[in-house]
Parts: structure tokens; sequence; C-alpha cells
């Protein structure tokens, strides 16, 4: 037995050390700065969630480092994506996925890829190259590639300017979601057409919230060309024919469109914030997993350029982020920008053939070949003028498993068009001085369609970005498959460049979009006809409409993107309540603030009620409720009741309600926790191993809120516990005021490595409601280095006192000269500045503080721009360092010190966090001391000021001058950041000159109110 024990525990800890080992060979090291080269030295230092901070010179150098340390975390990651985007996913997983390589080499976008590959510019190859040479080089840092591809006995293979826009295709053709819906509502066939439409939300007439619009109907007409008066006049008859439903399409009654993506972003302009600078929120929304979908990081520059945010694996774009002139986020737009065409084929000599207004035309043809395993599967591709015609389509929400189509359609989509500007637009609208600059690269990216938000120091703007089409034909047919053969619903063009929808500093203060309507119902070529509205855009649009006319703070903008109010559930209350017969249940909900938070009872109340009552509508396809078309025709019903509508039948409306309203109570009061977050958890699988392995790559946690809620979680409402699938894996929240850059979080981790301790490290931050700091390299680069520093020394301090240094003592004293001399070149200064390197006791402040300028107390570059959440933090942990009660067991003279120590801290701390003081100072660091009688002021502004003061005096028009002083004050504080900046300091200089007598003058009216 004892024999048994031994070999059993002996297993265990050979298994241990394995783990162990294989750890230390497949993670990365996060606890240095790593070096690498590229054209010049680029240096990348990690924080404390393992977020990258690069150092670079240019931005092919970014780009390369951005590759480096992607590969670095999410080697799995980009392997699995690059295998996918192009078909070749059976290479790895065998037979098992060959239908879903089938369907994706489909698509056949390969050679548009490889077109546009050739024909990029040179400066665009470049920055290209750069980024897949990174990922190149960081797969070589690997001693051991991480499990998974030990799991699946597969290599890492090296990445190509090609795989980059395959990906790029990839992606943007998850955007373009209309042709799956085309083909649910062409499904239906138990109603008239009237009826379909109304079900599943076809034109603006049909659909609940229709005035939640992301540019309302004066900034249509007054911001763009794109306002008609022709909505009611369409003359063109529909196509749709309800015996042609009826007829086609039964097998696709079960099946469903790919997971739901979508998004929330918004900005509140300057002038409707306590800041007088815009705010920017933005949280994409994609499939929850692990690793995270999103991947933090910053760069930094020598001009003091940079560029920080949220970028997705296998892309070299920041999607949502800062750079020193702007902050933007991204949601999907959801424009019409694919059309599924039935075709008909035949035969001719040989060659496959498709009708087109009564001619035969022969189709293209290609084959494509699949690897998996040993064998090889032959493809052929047919092509119409509308596009590939697919052979395959998704089912199961997903890529969990294809079925084959037993009819011939064919899709036209933007991702078939050769777009050569748009992948190089996306990098290089980062780099526009001013949000014009920026805009106009971004006008003529073809794809993926997405609403953008942006925020200057000045500006707040909604762009379209991707094309817009024009189609000839009736709008009411743009929401079905279409009759390929007879020309009445084809492709005319684009919305011309000149009337590209943008929207800069509307009336109204603030921009947002959460993947709903973006133009009301009268624009003029209807690329938004059969966009539904979003119960999230509803929300965010009546909170803002509460908030900005009272100045928007930046905590409300986290509460707004942490909220979890139902607005539409709320809205239709009255009228469902109505027809309620329930007793219990009326009381609970009228009870309830609608808040979906996740300690609210009600809220699982509720869901439960619709969980059961989406399930009686037998007649629609199963997975319908999952969409957000479903959500308008729900409301719809609930605020405008229908007792024998046809959906219903063979019961009442009524009866289906109430039955589902009982189900519900009945549900709920058996439940041991009725809590929402103990009946809603946030999945988190793993991409490739979810729910296998006992789970141990899975992570799961309880979370509020459901689709229609600002903090959003869409689960299948049909299966109880719910399950939230998707979300929005990365949030981010930007303030563009002076020294300020922002906060964002993912729900997960940087690693993509389950054995790294960066995998999961920001989930429960993220469940808590926070965020971390986004960090910027110059100031960080060194900060861990320091705390080392700082940490040691306090051992020493507090351990060693006057006992002999050991060897290992003197050896941890070598090795913090050398972390001493790094910062030293840095122009950072640590703790130890301040400690002698013999007694370990404090130096005496006078002569060490002669020689360290405030900012490098608290480990700033000079600039006029500081990132005061970082100060405050510093500012805290200084005092902490040098409080006198960490001395009390030193001889007494160290008190002293360090209450000299502490209050240089500060002063130091009181001139940099206010602008004013700390432009004196840069000013007095460059030789400019501020004296008000060595520069002869111009003598109109002097009499103006001693009449205002006179005015002060007798209390004569306050108000007025109070107003228009602040105003000055405002405008001369910008004139003096800009010139710092610009390092005119004899300008700075001499408008401080005046801004001091703005000052005394502002002083003196505080007196008097």
């Amino acid at each position: 037995m004892g024999i048994k024990i031994g070999i059993f525990v002996s297993a265990i800890i050979g298994l241990l050390c394995a783990f162990k080992i294989f750890s230390y060979l497949s993670v990365p090291s996060y606890q240095s700065i790593i070096h690498i080269n590229r054209d010049h030295d680029i240096k990348i230092y990690r924080d404390k969630f393992g977020v990258p901070h690069i150092q670079a010179h240019s931005l092919p150098d970014g780009l390369y480092a951005q590759g480096f340390v992607q590969a670095q975390d999410r080697l799995w990651q980009l392997h699995i994506r690059k295998m996918a985007s192009q078909g070749r996913l059976s290479e790895v997983f065998g037979e098992r996925t060959l239908k879903v390589d089938q369907y994706f080499r489909g698509l056949d976008y390969q050679d548009s890829a490889r077109r546009i590959v050739n024909q990029l510019s040179s400066e665009g190859q470049q920055l290209f190259q750069a980024y897949v040479d990174g990922i190149n080089k960081g797969r070589s840092t690997f001693t051991l590639l991480p499990i998974e591809f030990q799991l699946t006995r597969s290599n890492f293979i090296e990445w190509e300017i090609f795989d980059v826009i395959c990906f790029i295709k990839f992606m943007a053709q998850t955007t373009m979601n209309d042709f799956h819906f085309e083909m649910m509502r062409s499904s239906i066939q138990e109603f008239d057409l009237e009826t379909i439409k109304y079900l599943t939300g076809i034109g603006p007439d049909n659909l609940f919230d229709i005035e939640t619009t992301t540019i309302n109907e004066q900034e249509l007409k007054e911001q763009t060309n794109l306002h008609s008066d022709q909505f009611h006049n369409i003359k063109s008859p529909s196509n749709i024919q309800v015996a042609d439903l009826m007829q086609s399409y039964k097998f696709l009654i079960d099946n469903v469109i790919p997971l739901s993506v979508g998004s929330n972003s918004w900005a509140v302009h300057g002038n409707f914030t306590n800041t007088g600078y815009p705010f920017l929120a933005s949280d994409p929304h994609l499939e929850n997993g692990l690793p995270s979908q999103w991947y933090q990081s910053s760069t930094t520059f020598p001009n003091g350029d940079f560029v920080a945010g949220g970028a997705v694996v296998g892309l070299p774009y920041i999607l949502s982020g800062r750079t020193k002139n702007m902050g933007w986020g991204i949601t999907i737009s959801y424009s019409d920008s694919s059309d599924l065409y039935e075709e008909q084929l035949k035969e001719i000599d040989g060659k496959m053939h498709y009708l087109f207004q009564d001619k035969w035309y022969p189709t293209k043809e290609k084959v494509e070949l699949i690897h998996y395993g040993d064998k090889t599967y032959e493809m052929t591709i047919h092509r119409t003028h509308h596009g590939p015609i697919l052979n395959f389509y998704f089912d199961d929400r997903g890529t969990k498993t294809i079925k084959q189509l037993d009819k011939t359609y064919s899709l036209r989509s933007l991702i078939d068009i050769d777009d050569i500007y748009g992948p190089e637009a996306m990098i290089r609208f980062i780099q526009g001085s001013d949000l014009s600059e920026q805009l106009k690269h971004l006008k003529k990216v073809v794809y993926p369609g997405l609403g953008m938000i942006f925020a200057s120091q000045k500006d707040v703007a909604y762009m379209i970005v991707g094309k817009q089409v024009i189609r000839s034909g009736n709008p009411e047919d743009y929401g079905f498959i279409k009759k390929g053969w007879n020309g009445e619903t084809e492709w005319l063009g684009f919305i011309p460049e000149n009337e590209h929808p943008i929207i800069i500093n509307p009336p109204k203060g603030f921009v947002a979009t959460a993947n709903n309507r973006f133009f009301p119902k009268n624009e003029k070529y209807h690329c938004n006809w059969n966009i539904n509205p979003t119960g999230r855009a509803h929300r965010i649009y009546q909170v803002l409409s509460e908030i900005v006319p009272n100045k928007v703070s930046y905590e409300q903008m986290k509460q707004l993107q942490l909220d979890t109010v139902d607005s539409y559930a709320k809205q239709s209350w009255p009228t469902l309540k109505k027809l309620i017969q329930s007793q219990y249940f009326k009381e609970q909900i009228d009870s309830w603030d609608f808040n979906l938070s996740k300690d609210s009872k009600q809220a699982t109340l509720y869901m439960l009620f619709e969980h059961h009552y989406s399930k009686s509508f037998s007649k629609l396809p199963p997975r319908w409720s999952q969409t957000y078309n479903f959500d308008s025709f729900f409301f719809h019903e609930l605020t405008r009741f229908k007792e024998n509508g046809a959906w219903c039948l063979p019961y009442t409306c009524s009866q289906l309600l109430n039955q589902a309203v009982e189900q519900a109570v009945e549900q709920y009061k058996s439940l041991p926790k009725q809590e929402w977050g103990n009946n809603h958890k946030k999945f988190q699988g793993h991409f490739t191993f979810k729910d296998k392995f006992f789970g141990i790559f899975d992570r799961e946690i309880p979370f509020g809120g459901n689709r229609r809620t600002p903090s959003v979680s869409t689960f299948d409402i049909s299966q109880f516990p719910f399950r939230g699938f998707a979300g929005a894996n990365y949030r981010m929240l930007v303030s563009m005021a002076p020294g300020d850059v922002g906060q964002f979080i993912v729900d997960g981790g940087v690693s993509g490595n389950p054995l790294s301790e960066h995998y999961d490290d920001q989930l429960s931050i993220y469940a808590e409601g926070k965020y971390i700091a986004i960090e910027l390299n110059r100031v960080r680069i060194c900060e861990i280095l320091c705390n080392y520093l700082s940490y040691q020394i306090y051992l020493f301090l507090s351990y060693k006192q006057h006992a002999p240094l050991s060897l290992n003592d003197l050896n941890s004293l070598n090795s913090l000269q050398s972390l001493q001399q790094v910062c030293y070149h840095l122009r950072v200064t640590c703790w130890n500045l301040f400690i002698c390197g013999q007694c370990k006791y404090l130096k005496e402040p006078s002569p060490q503080l002669q020689d360290v300028n405030y900012f490098e107390l608290f480990d700033l570059p000079i600039n006029i721009n500081v990132e005061t959440r970082y100060l405050e933090d510093k500012y805290r942990s200084l005092q902490l360092k040098f409080h006198p009660d960490r001395f009390v067991t030193m001889p007494t003279i160290n008190i002293s010190y360090s209450q000299e120590y502490s209050a240089f801290i500060n002063e130091a701390y009181s001139v940099l966090k206010n602008i004013h003081e700390r432009a004196e100072y840069i000013l007095s660091l460059k030789g400019f001391q501020i004296k008000e009688c060595s520069v002869l002021l111009d003598l109109e502004f002097m009499e103006e000021i001693l009449e205002l003061q006179s005015q002060v005096q007798r209390g004569e028009n306050i108000s007025q001058i109070n107003q228009k002083n602040n105003l000055e004050i405002e405008k001369m504080t910008k004139q003096i950041i800009q010139d710092i900046s610009n390092e005119q300091y004899q300008k700075a200089y001499e408008i401080i000159l005046y801004l001091k007598y703005r000052q005394r003058l502002k002083d003196q009216i505080f007196i008097h109110i």
C-alpha cells in the first residue's frame, strides 16, 4: 500500500514539475525591459497586467513591436485566425472542420487578397511587412510552443502580408449580417407578405423605437446631402411573392445567423463636460472567450506622439483607442452590404451557365484544394456576376456546424472588391494632426462597415466607414433573397464621397451609436432600410439627453457604460401590466426599477417571462428570438397588443402571454437562488477547447444586463439558466483634457496561454466594473524598476539596520546599482537617490533636493501635459515611502529628514497638479523667471483690467465680468499649453504675465460673490 501511495505522490510531483517547466518554457517573461531591433532599438516594457508599452522610433518600428508582442501573447490565436480566414482549419483539426473550410473557401476572397497585396503602395507594403516580421520574430523567442500546439500536434506557419489581408476580409464578412437575415426572413412560410415584413422589421414603419437614430432629421438636413422628402412615394412594385417564400427554403427554418457582433460608442463635446474637454466611451461586442478577443497596448514615439488602446489580434490596427490628438471608438454599422441571389443554372456544352435577363452566361470556375491529414478534398467554385455561388451555410449560431445548401445562391458583398487603399488607411488615419485630416483617410475605406465615434480636444464626430451600396428596385425587397435572373434588384454603385455620412459637433452636444439605425427614414438611398433599433441605443440616448445639459463628468460616462437598465422593458410595462392576470407578477415588477443588476431578483422573474413567452411563437423560426429584429417585433406587440395575431394561432395572444407569466412565476418561486447573477453568467470559454478537459481552460462569472442594456450580455433566451455568449469584451473611457489619457479593460487578460498569470487576471477587475489606466511608455517604462529598487531598499531598512552586509546583500546592491543606471539613462529618478548607499539612512535633504526637479521626483518627463491619475497615485506612494513613521527605529535625524522630504513632495505635487503653476515651473526650468515688471504690458489691457476691477468693487456687472474673464483665462490656458508643447517658451512666458492679472481679477470677483 505504501509503495502505491509513493508512486502516486511521485506521479503528482512529476506532473507538477512538468507543468512548471512547460509554463516556464512556453510563457514569455514579463519581468524586464525587452530590447528588439528593426531599423532602430525598440524597448518593450510590461506593466503588472502584462500589457505591453512600446517605445519605438517610427511607425514601422511600432508595428513591428506590435506584431512581436501579439505573437508572444497570442501565438495560437494568430495561428487559428490565419488558418480559419483561409479555409485551412482542417490542416489543424482534420476532417471534423472540413465543412467550415468549404464555407470560407467558398467565399472566394483569396484571389482578391493577393491582388491587394501586389497593389499596396510602397509605404503600405513597408507597414504591413513590419507587422508580419514582428509576428515571426515573436515566434522565434519560444523555446516551446504554447500548449494548444502540443495538444493538436500542429506547427506555427510564418505570417505574410497576404495573411493579414485575408484576415481583414474574414473580419469584414462577419459584419455583413443582412444576407443571413435575408435567408431567415425568406424561410417564414405561414403568413402574408405584410405580416412577414412586420414580424421581421422590413422598412421603418414596421420598427419599434424608430426615433432613436445616430443622425437625427435635423442633422440629416443640415450636415449631409442625404435628406429626401420622397420616402412615401416609392413607386416600383415589390418583386417578393408569398408563393415563392412558401415553396422555398423549408430546410432553413431551424437555421440561425452567425454569432451576433455589436458595440456601443459615444462622445460628449467639451462644452457639455465638467472639464471643458470631450469624453469618449467605447465598448465593442464580440463572442465571449479566452483569450479575450481584444489586445491592449501602447506605443510612444520620440516626438511625443503615441497610440494606445485595443487591437484585434491578427490586425496591425488599434481599433478603439487614443492618440495625442484624438480618441475613437468603433461599432458595427450593420449597413446592408451583402445580398443573396437565387440563381438558375444549367449546363451548356459541358460548362455551367447562369440565367440573367433572358440570356445564359458562363460561370467563372476555379478549383480549390483543402488538405486534411494525408487526404485532399477538391472543390469547384462557380461565380456569377453577383459573386461566388455558395455551397455551405452556417448553422447553430456560429462555427459549430455547417449545412450544405440544396439550392443555388450567389453572394454579392463588399469583400469581393479589391480594397487597395482601405487596409493602409486604417493605419494612416491615426497620424492626422486634426480631425479633418484623420477622417479623409477613412472616406476611401470599402470595408468593414463601421460606425465610428471620434473626439479631439475641440470636436466630437460620427462617421460611417465603408461603402454604402445603392441598389435598384424597391427597398421593401432588400431584406429578402433576390431573384438573380431578373435584374430588378442590382447594385448601381455607392454613395458618392462628397455625400459620405459625417456629423461634427451636433447641437445636442453628443454623438452616439449602438448598432442602431444611423439615418431617419427620409434618407434618399435607403441605406439602412432594414436596420433595426436597439435597446442599448435607446437607453444611451435617454441617459445622455438627461445628463448632457448639466455638464457630464467622467464618472457619469463610466456609470453609463456599466448601466444595466432595460429601457424597452420599462417603456412597455404600463401596457403589459394591463394584460397580465397574475397579481404576484404585477406586484413584483411594479416594485422594480428595470435594472438587471446582478443582485436583482425581479430581473430573473422578468427574463423568465421572456424565456417562456418567446418560446410560444412556434410559427416563427426557433432562433429568431435571438436577434435584434425580434426585439422590434416583441416590444411592438407588448405596446400595441394584437389579441388575434396570426403568429399566436390557434390560441389568442393574451392566452399565450398569461401562460408564459404563470410558467415564469412557478419557475421563479422554485429557484434556490433568485438573484439575476445566480441565474445569468458570463461564460468565457477557451475558443478551441471550450467545455473540454473538465473546463480547466474556461471561466464563468455572475453578470448583469441583457442584450438591450448598455452593459450588454447576449444569451440564448430559450435556454435556462442563461449563459452569456457575447458581450463587451473590451471597455475604454477616454478624456481629451490635457494630461489625461483614459482607462481600459478586457474580459480576460493579454495572454492566450492558459498557463500564464495574465490569462485571466483582468477578468475579476472587469467583473467589478473597474478599469486599469492606459499608461504611456515614457512614464511607465522604468516604474517597475523603481518600485523593485524601493522594495529592496525597504528590506534593508527594515531588517538589516546596523547588521553587516552579507555576500548576498552585496550582490543585491550590485543589481540595484545596474538598475539605477538604467533609470538614470531614461531621465527618471528613483527613491534610492535620497538613500545613502553605505548606511542605508536618509541623506540630508538640502543638497539632494537641489538637484531634483519636480518632474524627476514623480518619474515624469518635463511636459505640460501630465496624466493626473498617475500623478495622484505616485504622490500617495511617495508620501507613504517617506512618512516619518517608517523611520522610527532609526536615529532621530532620519525622522526630521523624512519630514523635509515630505514637505518637498507636497510642494512638488501642489505645483504639478495645477496647470498654471506647472506651466510657470516648466518656464523656470527653461530659464524664464516670472517677474511681472519685466515686460511692458499692453496699455489698453491694463486700462481694461483696472476698469473691470473698479466695477467689481462697486458691485456692477459681476456675473458678466466673471463669465467673460473665465473665457479669457480658458483661452489663454489653451494657448500656453500649445506654446509650451511647441517649445515656444517666450510666447508662453508673455501670456502668463497677462494671465496673472486675469487670475487676480478672478480672485477679486470670488471675494465679492
